[in-house]
């Protein structure tokens, strides 16, 4: 593939563009994650000037 776009891209991006927070956290919660634990975070951030949501996972250990 050349092009497309990230899931944290397109996660971001709906949240932003108003997917409800909490439901969406809950749907994550529902995926078997094969690790110990995991946390998804939603911070705002601007680069450029530009405002926008940033989505991110952490892994905690295998």
């Amino acid at each position: 593939p050349t092009a497309g776009i990230a899931g944290d891209m397109l996660a971001a991006a709906l949240l932003d563009a108003g997917a409800d927070t909490p439901e969406f956290h809950e749907q994550l919660a529902r995926i078997e994650m094969p690790c110990e634990s995991w946390q998804a975070s939603v911070e705002e951030t601007v680069r450029r000037g530009i405002r926008a949501k940033q989505f991110q996972v952490t892994v905690n250990g295998d």
